[in-house]
């Protein structure tokens, strides 16, 4: 019987060994273009002149810092390198640093207001297309102010040239009186800043002439690494545009850097003077500094805060009408340790609060640090079996949301666990948030839906026991 010779078609598998050495060799090229890529790591003295070109290039303002590829910031923060810049992600932020070993064209939507090359490192400065009038926003330490020192011997004019306070307002053998463009490091990380060391029985004011506005300044401000104890005045900064107060920033005793927004909404567009008025209520290290800029960010909107004194208050419907405004401590210190938290404008329920040795009786404005974080807020200490009230009427403010915080300042956490406080909010006539809990450390939050016109809001606080009942409560209309 004859064979019959198969043939077999061998054209397919020749096409797929083909097809499979070309995916080889690109993977094979992809991996050792990133292998040396990572062999071509930029070295410890690259990222040094990195961070620090970061931190005295006058334009870093604690945006987002992204590192691409991603294994890039495994090597840019060993050794704490970035301690206390802002490594966040970015998700539709309109403003943020792009930092990469090649050449990189601004992302889809963006456009770079900087680009540097530092060791081989490429440092971009992003902004958004939609962040109109971002591009000529620049901080206002920049120009030279107009300095004055208050006392109660009157006011001194100061002579502010080549970056520095002249020598009529300042004591050559103490050389932390002279105010100063410079760079501090405040928790580790190092930002451009104008130096402001407040003095004892003064108000020094640096006016800025013809600053160009947003919707909002914002606010970088810090206290010298090693300055802090723990138990030192907090810094006072009072800020004016066109000679109205447009906010009060209170810098606590404690490292790093603080971001503090101010409303500059109705200037937009347009130009103000812009005054800052510097103090404490004790000098001793206080090696304070500032940056400030214009921004497009809407500031949110604290309501509450700012119009306490048109609310009112009152103890079991019993109205605390005596109005004060006299800044005044819990327990009527004047010199540190000051670990507690100052009260300003504040309505009083009975005559003397401060002379009768109940100061913190009161409702006021104040802040807090909570669980190491510090926030602006109203005090509000509970009395035992009383509900103290604090009511909003006729706001009259559309409002998505009631977004809110409260909780013990952590000078108290631990100095009474019998205490049971209950906190409750009203919308509108209507209960809508109570929450009932001991003195624990840190703030709690809480989110009211609204969806409508706000028109009256009440707070409400009462406690089983008041003891060291050092309760703080604040909220945004959102």
């Amino acid at each position: 019987m004859a064979r019959r010779k198969v043939k077999v078609k061998t054209g397919g598998g020749r096409k797929a060994i083909a097809v499979a050495a070309v995916a080889f060799i690109a993977l094979a090229t992809l991996f050792l273009g990133g292998y040396n890529a990572y062999l071509d790591k930029p070295s410890p003295q690259t990222w040094d002149s990195v961070r620090d070109y970061l931190s005295g290039s006058g334009q870093y303002y604690m945006e987002p810092i992204i590192f691409s590829p991603d294994w890039l910031g495994n090597y840019a923060t060993d050794l704490s390198r970035f301690q206390g810049f802002n490594l966040s992600s970015c998700s539709g932020c309109e403003s943020y640093w792009l930092i990469q070993t090649r050449e990189p064209e601004p992302p889809k939507g963006y456009h770079a207001t900087l680009s540097e090359d530092v060791g081989g490192v490429r440092i971009m400065k992003l902004l958004s297309d939609n962040a109109v009038g971002w591009e000529s926003a620049k901080s206002i330490i920049l120009s030279d102010p107009t300095i004055t020192i208050r006392s109660d011997g009157g006011v001194v004019p100061c002579v502010f040239e080549h970056g520095q306070l002249g020598p009529n307002c300042y004591d050559s053998e103490n050389d932390w009186q002279i105010i100063r463009r410079t760079t501090i490091s405040s928790g580790g990380a190092r930002m451009p800043c104008i130096f402001v060391h407040p003095r004892n029985g003064k108000t020094i004011s640096l006016l800025f002439h013809g600053v160009s506005l947003g919707e909002s300044l914002r606010f970088q401000t810090g206290i010298s690494d090693g300055m802090v104890g723990g138990d030192l005045s907090p810094v006072y900064m009072d800020v004016y545009v066109n000679g109205s107060l447009a906010g009060k920033i209170i810098h606590p005793d404690r490292d790093g850097w603080d971001t503090a927004i101010i409303d500059t909404g109705g200037y937009a567009g347009g130009t103000a003077d812009v005054k800052l008025q510097v103090y404490a209520d004790d000098d001793k290290r206080r090696h304070f500094c500032f940056n400030a800029y214009p921004s497009n960010e809407k500031a949110p909107n604290d309501y509450f805060l700012r119009n306490i004194m048109d609310a009112k208050a009152d103890i079991d419907g019993k109205a605390c009408g005596i109005r004060m405004s006299g800044p005044v401590w819990p327990h009527n210190e004047t010199k540190p340790p000051l670990p507690d938290s100052e009260i300003f404008e504040r309505w009083d329920c009975e005559d003397n609060l401060a002379q009768r040795g109940r100061i913190w009786n009161t409702v006021g404005r104040s802040f807090a640090v909570a669980g190491g974080e510090y926030r602006s807020a109203i005090w509000m200490h509970p009395e035992t079996g009383k509900v103290k009230t604090l009511g909003y009427s006729r706001i009259g403010v559309y409002a998505d949301r009631i977004v809110g915080y409260y909780g013990f300042n952590d000078y108290v956490v631990g100095k009474n666990g019998d205490a049971e406080i209950t906190f409750t909010v009203t919308v509108n006539g209507r209960k809508a948030y109570e929450d009932t809990f001991g003195l624990s450390r840190g703030w709690k939050e809480y989110r009211i839906p609204v969806k409508g016109m706000v028109d009256d809001v009440e707070f409400h606080v009462t406690t089983t026991n008041d003891r060291w009942n050092h309760f703080f409560q604040n909220a945004y209309l959102d």
